[in-house]
């Protein structure tokens, strides 16, 4: 039941940021339902639905003086705040949402949903070289978005730009080796089916190969447990 209703969390995370919910609360402010139904211009049976709603989810908290946000949604979901994260959830509302419907369109067509496969060009891909002389090149959540052979090109790409003793770091959700997990990893990769001509999520060992493919030499895996990615490859160029 949780899997098949998951929606039902993000929708009311998203309707929250869109009607500015938590910028209005923050500083510690704390309403009513009929105040906030008021401000918001809204009937109080949903603005009771909302705030109960968004408590359940950690987003607000309540006591004698009325509802008011959680510390995470003071530090994250106040607008203008160094750490704000609504900008991410109106995106994923707004753009990738809609187009998750369509997904089993994507599934059979093998096209993406989100913008046309001619549109999907890249100054890494269109340019036959990078500029050179780096000592560490950073490929934070990139390689997901490219095919196999479009990725092994790029990483080619890579090490010619990099100073011999040059460090690579592939940031991704990576894949496990049975292709089983993480869940945010595999999903991920459900993700640019929908976004992407030819992306999906790897695994370590695949970017490993590709790696070692190409003449880097010596990766090992960092694993980690981050907001968007759980290890960085990290080879060398001898």
């Amino acid at each position: 039941m949780q899997l098949a209703s998951a929606f039902w969390a993000f929708k009311t995370f998203a309707a929250a940021v869109e009607i500015d919910l938590f910028t209005r609360l923050r500083d510690g402010r704390r309403v009513t339902v009929s105040e906030i139904a008021t401000e918001l211009g809204i009937h109080e049976r949903p603005s009771d639905v909302l705030l109960a709603a968004c408590a359940s989810l950690g987003l607000l908290d309540r006591n004698c003086a009325g509802y008011g946000n959680s510390a995470v949604a003071e530090e994250f979901l106040v607008s203008g705040r160094p750490c704000y994260f609504g900008g991410y959830v109106r995106f994923l509302d707004h753009r990738e949402y809609p187009a998750w419907h369509g997904l089993v369109c994507a599934l059979r067509d093998n096209r993406p949903l989100t913008s046309g496969p001619d549109e999907q060009e890249s100054i890494f891909l269109t340019d036959d070289t990078l500029p050179n002389g780096h000592d560490v090149v950073l490929l934070s959540m990139i390689l997901h978005d490219w095919d196999e052979i479009t990725g092994r090109a790029l990483l080619r790409k890579c090490r010619e730009a990099l100073e011999p003793g040059g460090v690579i770091l592939i940031v991704e959700w990576l894949l496990n080796a049975q292709r089983t997990g993480p869940a945010a990893a595999a999903l991920m990769g459900m993700n640019m089916i929908v976004e992407t001509v030819g992306g999906r999520n790897y695994s370590k060992s695949e970017y490993v190969t590709w790696s070692r493919d190409v003449g880097f030499q010596g990766a090992h895996i960092v694993h980690f447990d981050a907001v968007g990615a759980n290890g960085a490859v990290v080879d060398r160029k001898h």
